[in-house]
């Protein structure tokens, strides 16, 4: 008989639960009665328990028997572990059997002497994981449809309980899953947190946090939000005590201190300084006046004098150079490109391009040596334009929308987009992430229905998203980097922008690279080699760049050669010319990133070619300073990073420290958790390689000194 609702339910956060529906046929209800599989239909062993447990976690719920024998009985005989696993099938098939009819578990035969076990799907055999990332989809497709996500999240967050398969915390087959749930757990608690401060309710906001923190005391990410919170309500001892309590758990648990940025936040706390909350940086960013600039070496406010000319000089006094003034005039000198340009005729993407060159120019005056003063005034210009959407914003959510007010908008977010783009070729993670947070989701609702400013507002959607997923991918949340250049190719497709589909498609393909599964990256960029014709010289150089890389992880040595040959000849001269190279994000850094890795990967397969000097005669480039060409920080780290992996490849032990402890320091500095954890895997495969090498165990303490 069929039912309207699951016959089993398995509980997987926290304790591990069965349980079989008991309604009876003919008795039917909206809220069905289930009775909880007791000890005794276990048969007293784990054996059908864990045979359950590792099909829930195993793709599409099946697996063969080989693998099961493998996974559950790795070290028993064979006779023993076919008979372990007979058993299991058969308590299984009995435990999960529906009333009046046959077991939702499957054996299947398809030939070759090949015996595959399957569980039932979700609508019949009910699991509480699928169904909390089933409800986290229905909330991603909610929001890009222009409905409130609000339920699902809510749904979703009440969901998942407890750890995930809690007995099993150090079983390989339950790892991959776990990974997952625990990412999309972490993302649903910081998205429902997000809506709840952008609706005016802190206070479940603040009790959702609190609860989370207690679960995890050294979880420094909801630490940091919940202080924001806290704060921004003027409640600083309260933050500050949250502060003091984590502290003393990483300290005991972990002998770490916390975060540089979490400190940093308790610092400004004490002070009693500004603290940045949800929605905006902050009020001395979010307009452009002469108060958004630092006091001069020379003392006092300065006023930046009106634009007068495409580079204003640089003031200087008593010989000191006054970087605040200069960065002054050209935010004015901007400010009044980005208001004339309601009155011209020219597109979004010619107002980012314009917008690009004029922020690159920034670098003209950087000088030799470190300026402080340099770095400081630069930040903040660069912060003001990303701002510049906020305080209209406001606006529109005052009084009636005009066109003027959409066009007006539409131009302040294009150029906080490209000073985005700016602003994360160094560290500055966090403060994209708010900025778009703020103006993000009115653009998506400008893209729901059709109008002449549809494509455009797809547009900058299509690369706030792949915005987002940068920073998602250096927090080391490789699912929230998906879900973000789903969303990326979804509203680039909306755009019809081709260049902006195949960026988009890069991401995405990209994001299984760096999960480590090559061959769906591959496919990825193959469907995106279907608009080669339709993209410039510089996406398709990267598309076949990219290819090479994963290709020569695949060990199809030739075909990575060849691609790696294309890009070659593709790349031009001056990148910075090309249309796309705004967010194509392929700067020659890139293409000895993407070429190192290339010859990196076939050094595994091919030790006795040389590949692996050839990888780090490539990756040696970037130290080579060349001009007009500014290497992004991210970058920059990932090479170190891979120049390390080079050096084991070398056996070179001293390269390996010294390239090491720099990608160790890179990473702290850039407050990047993905290209800590490169490093992290890196080393490990040094303790594996020098295994008794006491300098290299030593190597421990880096990690510990710049958390």
């Amino acid at each position: 008989m069929t039912y309207p609702y699951p016959m089993i339910r398995v509980s997987t956060f926290g304790k591990f639960v069965v349980e079989r529906l008991s309604t009876v046929p003919g008795q039917e209800t909206a809220s069905p009665q289930y009775t909880r599989v007791e000890d005794e239909e276990w048969g007293g062993r784990n054996h059908g328990r864990n045979l359950l447990k590792l099909l829930v976690c195993s793709d599409c719920r099946r697996a063969p028997r080989d693998v099961l024998l493998e996974m559950l009985w790795p070290d028993a005989e064979k006779r023993h572990a076919d008979r372990y696993l007979n058993s299991a099938a058969w308590v299984l098939r009995r435990v999960l059997r529906a009333p009046g009819g046959s077991s939702l578990l499957s054996t299947l035969r398809p030939g070759n002497d090949l015996t595959i076990y399957e569980l039932a799907d979700q609508e019949q055999l009910w699991v509480d994981a699928d169904a909390f990332l089933d409800l986290l989809a229905e909330a991603e497709q909610a929001e890009r449809e222009g409905h409130d996500p609000l339920p699902w999240l809510e749904k979703a967050q009440e969901l998942a309980h407890g750890e995930f398969l809690v007995e099993d915390l150090y079983h390989a087959w339950a790892d991959q899953l776990r990974q997952s749930v625990n990412a999309a757990r972490h993302r649903c608690l910081h998205w429902l947190a997000d809506h709840y401060e952008q609706r005016g309710l802190s206070g479940r906001a603040e009790t959702l946090l609190y609860i989370a923190l207690k679960k995890d005391p050294a979880d420094e990410d909801v630490l940091y939000r919940l202080m924001r919170v806290l704060a921004s309500q003027g409640r600083a001892r309260e933050a500050l005590a949250c502060y003091e309590r984590t502290k003393r758990v990483l300290l005991r648990e972990q002998q770490v201190q916390p975060l540089a940025r979490t400190r940093e936040l308790a610092e400004q706390i004490r002070n009693e300084s500004v603290v940045v909350e949800h929605r905006t940086i902050s009020i001395a960013t979010s307009t452009i006046t002469p108060s958004l600039f630092s006091e001069s070496s020379t003392g006092g406010v300065l006023t930046p004098p009106p634009p007068s000319s495409f580079m204003p000089a640089i003031p200087m006094e008593t010989g000191v150079v006054d970087y605040a003034t200069w960065f002054g005039a050209k935010i004015a000198y901007l400010n009044d490109k980005i208001d004339q340009w309601m009155k011209q005729t020219i597109s979004y993407d010619q107002l980012q391009a314009m917008l690009d060159q004029e922020i690159s120019m920034f670098d003209e005056v950087k000088p030799q040596d470190d300026s402080q003063a340099y770095t400081l005034s630069r930040r903040q210009a660069l912060v003001a334009i990303a701002a510049l959407p906020v305080a209209l914003l406001s606006s529109i959510q005052q009084k009636p929308t005009s066109a003027l007010m959409i066009e007006e908008l539409l131009s302040r977010c294009a150029a906080s987009i490209t000073a985005g783009w700016h602003l994360l070729r160094g560290s500055e993670f966090y403060t994209v992430e708010q900025m778009l947070a703020t103006y993000l989701p009115t653009l998506v609702m400008l893209t729901q229905q059709p109008s002449r400013y549809q494509r455009t507002a797809a547009n900058l959607v299509t690369q706030g998203y792949r915005l987002r997923g940068i920073v998602a991918l250096h927090q080391n949340d490789l699912r929230a980097r998906e879900m973000c250049c789903q969303q990326a190719l979804y509203y680039s497709e909306i755009a019809e922008h081709p260049s902006l589909l195949v960026s988009a498609l890069i991401s995405l393909a990209s994001t299984f690279y760096y999960s480590q599964d090559p061959t769906k990256a591959a496919l990825i960029y193959q469907k995106a080699l279907t608009y080669k014709k339709e993209i410039s010289p510089l996406q398709l150089a990267r598309l076949y760049a990219e290819l090479a890389v994963v290709c020569a992880q695949m060990r199809r040595e030739q075909e990575a050669l060849a691609y790696l040959d294309l890009a070659h000849n593709l790349f031009p001269e001056h990148p910075e010319n090309d249309p796309s190279f705004l967010y194509a994000e392929f700067t020659p850094s890139s293409m000895y990133l993407e070429e190192g890795l290339t010859f990196l990967a076939l050094t595994q397969y091919h030790p006795d070619r040389e590949y692996g000097q050839k990888a780090w005669d490539v990756f040696a480039r970037v130290e080579v300073p060349q001009p007009k060409s500014i290497v992004p920080e991210r970058i920059r780290v990932e090479i170190i990073n891979h120049q390390a992996g080079t050096a084991l490849a070398l056996k070179d032990q001293e390269l390996f420290r010294t390239y090491l402890e720099k990608g160790i320091r890179g990473a702290t500095t850039l407050s990047s958790k993905q290209r800590r954890r490169e490093a992290v895997e890196t080393y490990k495969q040094a303790r594996v390689v020098w295994s008794n090498d006491s300098r290299i165990k030593e190597l421990a303490d880096l990690f510990l000194m710049n958390e």
